[in-house]
């Protein structure tokens, strides 16, 4: 029962997230279904692939919701219908790409506020991420240059998460330092 409870939230958050993604992918590229999902692919370097099934029902969906648009005149592949972002697509991503910023925000300050709860530390490492790197290095039908653009993709993208985590570390340690001045001051 918790299982399938789980799975239907976790299909929902999948759904919204490849709106927004198609949304985001849309912006700048004019695109039929199957392109999407193949930009999805490389995007998420491998990991991820929505079925044509998935892409098709949210590309119907935000086509009802006026976010995105047949393309008039241009020539279509094989029949396939090329899609673009609309006005209001575009007004949208943007406000959802707000809205993420605000929930990765909560989503850190709960994560943080665990920390030190009943003896327990939040512990990161084996477990807690993915191996992406097993997984293109295990593909067997994967060219090994495929795998080597995917990995140099993978090093920067990681490169600057730690760049990103070296400036919030510092921050933190100085408003520790500011705290502890303050405290040492009132004594």
């Amino acid at each position: 029962m918790v299982e399938k409870i789980a799975s239907k939230i976790q299909k929902g958050m999948k759904r919204g997230f490849i709106g927004m993604f198609i949304l985001f992918i849309l912006k700048n590229k004019h695109l039929h279904g199957y392109q999407i999902i193949k930009e999805i692919e490389k995007r998420s370097l491998g990991i991820w692939k929505p079925t044509v099934s998935t892409m098709y029902t949210i590309l119907k969906n935000l086509k009802e919701k006026g976010l995105i648009k047949p393309v008039e005149g241009e020539e279509l592949q094989e029949g396939k219908i090329i899609y673009k972002l609309t006005e209001k697509g575009l007004e949208t991503l943007e406000l959802l790409k707000l809205k993420q910023q605000e929930m990765r925000a909560a989503l850190n300050s709960i994560i943080s506020s665990t920390i030190g709860e009943e003896g327990e530390m939040l512990k990161l490492g084996e477990g807690h991420f993915p191996d992406r790197v097993s997984f293109f290095i295990k593909e067997e039908d994967m060219p090994i240059e495929k795998k080597i653009q995917m990995l140099k993709i993978h090093r920067s993208m990681i490169k600057e998460k730690i760049k990103y985590f070296d400036l919030e570390l510092k921050n933190i340690e100085q408003k520790l330092q500011q705290l502890e001045d303050r405290k040492e001051n009132e004594k």
